[in-house]
């Protein structure tokens, strides 16, 4: 119903002098008209809601971003070369050859630069956070943008019916895509963001001292454990006001993993029973363990396939 005329809608949206004022003077607009008032007011609460979350995320995101931009300016001097500490080393070895005063004494030499392991790791997790951070902060924005958007497409029609089929063909891709998935997967972004900060910033504080790393250590766990008992509880109790990003998403994960095993099991017992039949076929003689399982598993579809194969065999032979 939307493509007839799409070309001459989409000229309407592109142009900024196009009337938004619908044209109540047509039949249809009285049909379609109480259909706009409330798809618009839906869409406004909706996009609100999301600018309101996006705008939240900014916020943060912005902070947190200059806070770990601090941290990494004095971290990564660690993965390069000091001069000043290089040049300390040299001259105490001249003046190690010095003081012994003998003329057979090896001449100084530069040591080599080594970078420690641990710096490299607290490295690593605060890049990536400030990456995570950067990636979150790109995402609200796009959000957005694509919010704005939506609600603008539709009061650039003139017509009250082309208003109407444009706002339910953005609606039917909204839901189809998964937008209000990717809206709340956003704010996990941020979260993986600060988690990778404070484990760099555990580590960080472990190389310069023990005392106040364990300190840290006891506050990141009772928080750790918190936020777990967050993520977790609204999965067990649905009615729980209390939740994470991530509880969201595990449902999502514990599906997925599901399908995994299950196609994984699928194809291991298709892949059995093919080389089962197959070795049956070549040599009838030749006696095979049969895999219980693998039947089991495939009965319904060797079902399936056998009662398809005969009613296109019987149907053939009517015609």
């Amino acid at each position: 119903m939307f493509s007839r005329g799409g070309k001459e809608n989409m000229d309407k949206i592109d142009n900024p002098n196009a009337s938004a004022v619908p044209d109540l003077t047509e039949p249809s607009a009285r049909i379609w008209g109480p259909y706009l008032e409330l798809a618009e007011k839906y869409d406004k609460d909706l996009v609100d809601s999301w600018r309101d979350d996006m705008e939240s995320l900014l916020i943060f995101a912005a902070l947190f971003s200059a806070s770990v931009t601090a941290f990494v300016i004095e971290s990564y001097q660690a993965l390069q070369e000091d001069i000043g500490q290089t040049s300390v080393s040299i001259l105490l070895q001249i003046s190690q050859q010095l003081a012994n005063g003998t003329t057979n004494s090896p001449a100084a030499i530069r040591p080599d630069f080594r970078q420690d392991s641990g710096d490299i790791t607290v490295n690593v997790l605060w890049f990536l956070s400030l990456a995570f951070s950067l990636a979150c902060a790109l995402a609200a924005v796009m959000v957005r943008q694509w919010a704005r958007r939506y609600l603008r497409v539709p009061r650039g029609l003139p017509t009250v019916p082309e208003r109407a089929r444009m706002r339910q063909y953005l609606f039917q891709n909204l839901e189809w895509w998964k937008m209000d998935l990717v809206v709340e997967t956003i704010p996990v972004l941020l979260h993986i963001s600060l988690i990778l900060f404070m484990i760099g910033l555990l580590l960080f504080v472990h190389l310069v001292n023990f005392q106040v790393a364990l300190c840290l250590l006891c506050f990141s766990t009772v928080g750790g454990l918190g936020y777990m008992f967050l993520t977790v509880v609204p999965i067990l109790f649905p009615g729980c006001p209390y939740k994470t990003p991530f509880s969201s998403l595990f449902p999502l994960l514990t599906r997925l993993i599901s399908v995994i095993l299950i196609t994984g099991l699928a194809s291991l017992a298709l892949f059995w029973w093919s080389a089962f039949s197959l070795i049956t076929l070549m040599s009838p003689s030749t006696k095979v363990p049969k895999c219980i399982w693998a039947h089991k598993t495939l009965s319904p579809i060797e079902h399936t396939l056998s009662s398809t194969v005969q009613k296109i065999y019987l149907h053939s032979c009517s015609a």
